[in-house]
């Protein structure tokens, strides 16, 4: 989980708190705000696997010989086109997870303004 995240985390559940002892809104937007962390760095985990990937697979001769000489989804890695099918695959996937989890974060935020204007 990234810095970001954790000290997101830490400064919303601290303004959750100061919004009042409402438990069903307060459990539902901490929960939210927690999936919404947790989404965003498997996010940034999938954006970066491609090049860890390669990593794995170019990083040294004797392996990637090794790999290709594998079982079946090893042996396919010796292609280029299911390399960059797969490469794009997971940029997809991170894409998707980002947003995902920027949406959450929008609706969290939203959800937590209309608390505290309510409160005021």
């Amino acid at each position: 989980m990234s810095v970001f995240a954790v000290l997101s985390f830490r400064f919303s559940s601290r303004i959750v708190a100061a919004t009042g002892r409402v438990m069903s809104q307060q459990w539902l937007i901490t929960t939210i705000d927690v999936l919404s962390s947790i989404v965003l760095g498997v996010g940034i985990l999938f954006l970066t696997s491609p090049l860890v990937l390669y990593w794995w697979i170019h990083g040294n001769y004797e392996r990637y010989l090794w790999i290709i000489k594998g079982p079946l989804p090893y042996s396919q890695f010796g292609s280029g086109s299911f390399q960059l099918w797969i490469g794009v695959s997971l940029l997809l996937l991170g894409l998707i997870f980002i947003s995902v989890g920027i949406v959450l974060r929008q609706w969290f935020w939203q959800r937590l303004r209309k608390l505290l204007d309510d409160r005021i």
